[in-house]
C-alpha cells in the first residue's frame, strides 16, 4: 500500500507508484517497466477495433521493422503515450497545447534513454507503413498505400513485405516491449 503523498493537480500515479507530473517532467519518474504497461494496455485507433491491438504491439511491430541502430528509437517513438495516450492524429490537429506538450515528453524521454532525436527518418517511415498495413489486416481498411513503392523509397524497412499481424494481449506485448 503506498503512502506517500507526492500527488499534484498535474500529476499521474504509475503502475510502478511513481508520481509522474506532466508539466515537471522528472526523469526519475519515468521507467522502461511503467511505458510497457501503460502502451500494453492503449489500444490503437482509439479502440475502435473489434479485437485488443496495442501500442506496445505496434511499438514492437516498427522495431522489428528497422535496422539494427534504430530498433531502440523505433520501439519507444511513441513511449510518451504512456503518459499522455494515444491520441488520433485528426484530434491532435485541434489541440496545439497537447502537441507542444507531447513534442517535450517525446524529447526528454528519448534524452533519458539515449536516443537522438529527433528520431531517424527510418522510425517514421516504419510507423506510417505500420499504420498503413494496420488498417488493412486489423481494421480491414483498405488504404491507397503503395506498399511496394514504399519499400522501395526506404531500404531501412528491412524488406518487410507484407506480414501476418496477430493481436496480442496486454501482458505478451509488454513481455516483447521489454525484451
Amino acid at each position: 500500500m503506498m503512502t506517500e503523498d507526492l500527488y499534484t493537480p498535474n500529476s499521474i500515479r504509475t503502475f510502478s507508484g511513481k508520481v509522474f507530473d506532466l508539466k515537471i517532467m522528472d526523469p526519475d519518474s519515468i521507467t522502461i517497466e511503467d511505458i510497457a504497461h501503460g502502451l500494453a494496455r492503449q489500444p490503437r485507433f482509439a479502440g475502435h477495433l473489434n479485437r485488443h491491438y496495442s501500442v506496445a504491439q505496434h511499438s514492437v511491430n516498427c522495431a522489428a521493422r528497422v535496422s539494427q541502430e534504430n530498433k531502440k528509437a523505433a520501439l519507444m517513438h511513441d513511449a510518451s503515450e504512456a503518459f499522455l495516450r494515444d491520441i488520433p492524429s485528426p484530434l491532435k490537429a485541434l489541440l496545439p497545447d497537447y502537441k507542444a506538450l507531447e513534442a517535450k515528453h517525446e524529447y526528454d524521454i528519448m534524452k533519458k534513454f539515449g536516443i537522438d532525436y529527433p528520431l531517424h527518418k527510418s522510425v517514421k517511415a516504419a510507423d506510417i507503413y505500420m499504420y498503413n498495413l494496420e488498417s488493412w489486416i486489423i481494421r480491414d481498411v483498405k488504404t491507397d498505400f503503395n506498399f511496394n513503392t514504399y519499400e522501395v523509397m526506404w531500404p531501412d524497412l528491412l524488406g518487410i513485405n507484407h506480414f501476418s499481424i496477430v493481436p496480442m494481449s496486454a501482458e505478451v506485448a509488454k513481455e516483447k516491449f521489454l525484451a
